[in-house]
């Protein structure tokens, strides 16, 4: 339990359990600290809890209250380092700054991050983002077509829903095909071709572990090696992209998020959009723009594959909504008219965020609730607890699509406005939710008008879990029979 530091507040309580040093890490494993601390939360219905994991505390909380206060003022609470600094990394970048750098996730100066959202921003831009219908669609065709090539056989949706998120931003985002799903389906790599996803499997997991900050040398790090080569492959990917675009150059048409920062360093030289700059925001959008989605994919095609019927509502929405317009001719308009499609979607950001908390360094002593907490200790927003607390959420353990018709929104809806942030909020919320949506949307509709899923186990069986690496993911697979709808 932390001291309390004014006889007026009440100390925050301890996570239980805990040991000197190590916290709770002889209780769960590091990738699944999330649904421990949810677990914690429904067991002592606290409002903030104190984690201490190898000498270091950081406050959780799920209040929504707190969540909005925390990221609404952000001149109060700053954004927290991706990986604190030990004493052998002080004369040299921390192993995620040499992925990341000072991309929109890690850029830690309000400055430079407003500046660097202002020249991206036009490509989310709400016409931008439904000009690339067609795109969204013709990938979503694609994993339509991959999936029907696996019809009756027992599949992981994960790694095929990462492999079309891939695509669409690199085609929408930086006007390259990775051919991500093509490759998955070839019998041999071609030899100029880099697989992108796979260098995500050597990153995502020892990235977890990074931010932990364990106490060891970085060679000894498990994965070290492997995620080192592969943060230096996908570096190579990101520089040939800026290479071949500007070669290529740019037209006003051209609206990707590359375009836009090529058209913003060539009209400030030596200013913000360095090449630096450039390649940190392909390393970040390769990531922000796949994983993230790819998740949600997975997770809402998973929960339909253990409910027949919901899976057959959506399917009967799409039908009276597009009808059977062609796939190349759907029109932006038409997604705002799936209720029941959308709420699924919402279903799976809320019990299964992608990013399941951020943390945030308060600049001064600052009040949470019953509890006053210390100027610079570390305070974590837990979305994944917030989206799970019975006190805002009706039924909150149940996958409800229902729950988002706006016939049902009071009765069984959030209960609170910031009790739903599955894109964050304030100035640092995330600038790809329309994209992020209505790629789901679209992608979502062309493959159900198409497809039938099935659990493996039967109706109902395998409820999904989650654990953690740098973003959200199942703990335990999300496996399930892909059938031609119909059939």
């Amino acid at each position: 339990m932390l001291p309390c530091i004014s006889a007026q507040y009440e100390p925050v309580p301890a996570v239980r359990g805990g040991l000197p040093y190590i916290g709770v890490l002889h209780r769960t494993p590091v990738n699944q600290l999330f649904s421990f601390v949810e677990r914690e939360f429904a067991e002592t219905g606290v409002r903030c809890l104190d984690l201490q994991v190898f000498g270091r505390h950081a406050v959780y909380t799920r209040h929504p209250e707190d969540i909005g206060s925390v990221l609404r003022n952000p001149s109060k609470w700053t954004k927290a380092p991706l990986m604190m600094k030990r004493l052998d990394r002080w004369l040299g970048e921390s192993l995620i700054s040499s992925w990341l750098g000072e991309g929109l996730v890690s850029e830690l100066d309000p400055a430079r991050h407003a500046a660097a959202r202002d020249v991206l921003a036009p490509a989310f831009r709400a016409q931008s983002v439904k000009d690339l219908v067609p795109l969204f669609a013709d990938v979503g065709q694609q994993l339509a077509a991959a999936l029907l090539s696996q019809a009756g056989s027992t599949i992981e949706l994960e790694p095929i829903t990462r492999r079309a998120t891939l695509d669409v931003i690199g085609r929408a985002g930086f006007g390259h095909d990775f051919g991500a799903l093509q490759m998955a389906q070839q019998q041999q790599q071609q030899q100029d071709q880099v697989d992108v996803v796979k260098l995500f499997d050597d990153i995502l997991d020892t990235s977890m572990l990074l931010i932990m900050n364990p106490p060891l040398p970085d060679a000894l790090v498990p994965g070290h090696s492997s995620y080192c080569a592969a943060v230096d492959a996908l570096e190579a990917v990101a520089l040939r992209l800026l290479q071949e675009r500007r070669q290529q150059g740019i037209s006003p048409q051209d609206r990707s998020l590359l375009s836009f920062m090529l058209a913003a360093q060539q009209a400030a030289p030596g200013g913000l959009v360095s090449d630096k700059h450039i390649r940190d925001q392909l390393m970040t959008f390769m990531l922000a723009g796949s994983d993230t989605s790819a998740t949600s994919l997975a997770f809402c095609l998973y929960e339909l594959a253990r409910r027949p019927q919901a899976q057959q509502a959506v399917r009967q929405e799409l039908q009276q909504v597009l009808e059977d317009t062609p796939i190349d001719q759907l029109q932006p308009d038409a997604f705002s008219s799936l209720p029941y499609l959308t709420g699924c979607i919402n279903e799976c950001l809320r019990l299964y965020p992608a990013a399941p908390g951020l943390a945030r360094i308060p600049q001064q002593d600052a009040v949470l609730g019953p509890h006053l907490v210390p100027q610079g200790l570390p305070v974590v927003v837990d979305f994944f607890s917030c989206h799970r607390h019975p006190e805002f959420w009706p039924r909150a353990s149940e996958w409800l699509p229902e729950r988002w018709l706006p016939s049902n929104l009071k009765a069984l809806g959030p209960q609170h406005p910031d009790a739903f942030m599955p894109f964050s909020a304030g100035s640092r919320s995330c600038i790809g939710r329309y994209f992020a949506m209505l790629e789901m949307q679209v992608m979502l509709a062309v493959v159900l008008r198409q497809l039938s899923f099935a659990a493996v186990g039967g109706e109902g069986s395998g409820q999904a879990a989650a654990a953690q690496s740098f973003t959200l993911k199942s703990r335990d697979g999300l496996r399930v029979v892909p059938t031609a709808a119909g059939r």
